[in-house]
């Protein structure tokens, strides 16, 4: 009932009376016509393939893993692809080795697939705002670090491996 009441307001606006609103986290502002034009989010949710995500909670569980002090969780698109993925940025404790199989492993183990992030690099710490959040543009200009695969990845064996890799590679946008 209390978040009911939080998300249902009535008096929002003088001409619907006690019209119940109920508040999505869209942001928009109404144009002259009449018409709402979307802005963004109020929180950080994003829909990926037709999943509505909170990458705040994907942070969270990030941060519970022992080897990471600090993490945070994007949308990227890749412009060779338009294609949308989950990419991570982690802040590893101090002498942490960490992989991409473990921190995989270690997701899959609590988070749904399509929660898991597609990528995952290191940087050295996370820049603040102010008051407290992620500098977002700050942090695109940090210099990110991959993190380290537990195997070693494997060449194209047969003639079949080898005619399908440029096409995995480019449809991935990734080169192995």
């Amino acid at each position: 009932p209390e978040l009911t009441a939080q998300r249902f307001i009535t008096g929002l606006r003088p001409e619907s009376g006690d019209m119940p609103w109920y508040r999505t986290g869209d942001v928009v502002r109404q144009l002259p016509t009449g018409e709402l034009d979307y802005i963004g989010r109020m929180d950080r949710q994003v829909k990926l393939r037709g999943f509505r995500i909170e990458l705040g909670e994907i942070e969270t569980v990030l941060q519970g893993h022992p080897a990471i002090s600090a993490a945070t969780v994007d949308l990227r698109t890749e412009s060779a692809t338009a294609s949308e993925r989950l990419a991570a940025r982690l802040v590893l404790t101090s002498g942490a080795d960490l992989t991409v199989e473990e921190i995989r492993a270690w997701l899959m183990a609590r988070l749904p697939a399509y929660m898991v992030p597609a990528s995952f690099g290191t940087v050295g710490h996370l820049p603040m705002t102010p008051n407290g959040k992620v500098d977002r543009e700050a942090l695109n200009q940090l210099i990110e670090a991959p993190l380290r695969r537990g195997e070693d990845l494997q060449p194209p064996k047969t003639s079949m491996e080898k005619r399908i890799k440029p096409i995995w590679s480019t449809t991935l946008g990734i080169d192995d």
